[in-house]
């Protein structure tokens, strides 16, 4: 897997992988999160980083045939539906459990 280069993020100095920009997707969204937690450290705004898990979304169309027969024979039957994926999202926005606390990697 490519590392994150973010003096090319649009793949226009090294050939296109979609792998690689999904994965440098998910760093950018970890790194925004911490960066905007140090931000605003001192205030009471409690930002969260949430994964759901592995979703059966259709982004997976988009692999390579084998890939995708893999994906649909061994890994499609134990996804989670959209729905589903949506619970922790919404957990972490809406839970009384969650205001307050504070992990810090």
């Amino acid at each position: 897997m490519d590392s994150l280069q973010l003096e090319d993020m649009d793949y226009k100095q090294r050939p296109y992988s979609k792998a690689a920009a999904y994965s440098n997707s998910k760093t950018c969204n970890m790194l925004f999160v911490q960066e905007l937690s140090r931000r605003l450290k001192n205030s009471s705004i409690c930002i969260n980083g949430v994964h759901p898990g592995i979703v059966a979304t259709p982004i997976y169309q988009h692999l390579h045939w084998f890939s995708a027969y893999v994906h649909t024979v061994v890994i499609a039957p134990f996804l989670l539906n959209e729905e589903v994926g949506a619970w922790t999202s919404l957990y972490v926005a809406t839970s009384p459990n969650i205001e307050g606390s504070l992990t810090t990697t």
